[in-house]
């Protein structure tokens, strides 16, 4: 029963990015904190003194995208292992963007995450943000027809592009990006692929994604789902135990969500649906703890009319 709450409450949480409208900021305030203050709490952030969340959300929308950048700097910097790095990176940037939504500035920080997380995170990254954050089926309440997806797709291709291009292995930071979108779009439309990969600007590369990284890391054609083929040409660490990432990454996410139950506020619940039987292990202990819920928590208050995610 309690494994079923979970579930329940995790998926209506995540009316995540989608609902965000991207056209302007919200005029909630203006933004006090300095980016050189800021800048002296990344240590905290990374080690959890302190919280991402509360922070990206005082600073202006250019400062948001140079602080992540710094985070995830540090946190490649850490003397741990691939696993643990990359639990951190999707721990931080997950709730970095959860932080932002409705801001004006998703997609600018999402670009972020692709241009300056190593790319082997990326592998486990691009799924979880296409299962837990983008996917076009999070919210129940809002529809996207396949020219709604598409669309909003090429805009954040549009915008990680450019961002990726200032970077070393840019056009496999933004394959990436293309992974996390055609995961989301849960197959449709058929062409949004060619769309997709169409978008890269190295011919090279656009081939390479066709006949090699995005059929590998997508299990097509009849190929062993892996991403030997995208990390080769990118040069990059070894790739991470999806099963372990998650493990480190949940005991995190299952202290949040107990805190925010309490508290009322869905907007950092844990974000693992997709459960192996590795974490299941890990994380049913930790689940007995979480308590009755009252029946006002999945409010409307809580959970307010979605809107585009791009606005008209």
């Amino acid at each position: 029963m309690k494994h079923m709450l979970l579930m329940v409450l995790t998926a209506m949480q995540a009316v995540a990015v989608f609902a965000a409208p991207e056209t302007a900021a919200k005029s909630d305030g203006a933004k006090t904190l300095p980016l050189a203050e800021a800048r002296q709490k990344i240590d905290g952030v990374v080690d959890g003194s302190e919280s991402i969340a509360s922070l990206i959300k005082q600073l202006s929308a250019e400062d948001q995208l140079t602080f992540l950048g710094d985070v995830n700097k540090a946190v490649s910097k850490m003397p741990a292992s691939v696993e643990e790095k990359t639990a951190k990176h999707l721990n931080l940037n997950h709730a970095a963007l959860k932080a932002v939504k409705g801001s004006g500035n998703v997609a600018a920080l999402l670009a972020e995450v692709f241009a300056t997380v190593p790319p082997e995170a990326l592998t486990v990254i691009n799924e979880r943000f296409a299962s837990d954050l983008f996917n076009r089926a999070t919210d129940p309440k809002v529809t996207y027809t396949d020219a709604q997806f598409t669309d909003i797709a090429l805009k954040i291709m549009e915008t990680v592009n450019k961002r990726t291009a200032e970077t070393d292995n840019a056009s496999t930071r933004s394959a990436f990006a293309i992974l996390m979108l055609l995961r989301a779009s849960n197959g449709t439309p058929a062409d949004l692929e060619d769309k997709l990969i169409a978008t890269l600007p190295n011919a090279d590369a656009r081939e390479l994604a066709k006949s090699e990284w995005i059929p590998s890391a997508l299990g097509k054609d009849g190929r062993e789902l892996g991403y030997e083929p995208i990390l080769a040409s990118a040069d990059a660490g070894r790739r991470p135990d999806f099963d372990f990432v998650l493990v480190i990454a949940g005991p995190q996410l299952l202290d949040s969500l107990l805190q925010d139950i309490g508290g009322k506020n869905v907007d950092g619940l844990s974000f693992m649906r997709t459960r192996s039987p590795v974490l299941d292990a890990a994380l049913n202990p930790l689940e007995q703890q979480i308590p009755t819920l009252g029946g006002d928590v999945l409010g409307a208050e809580i959970l307010p009319e979605p809107k585009p995610y791009f606005g008209q």
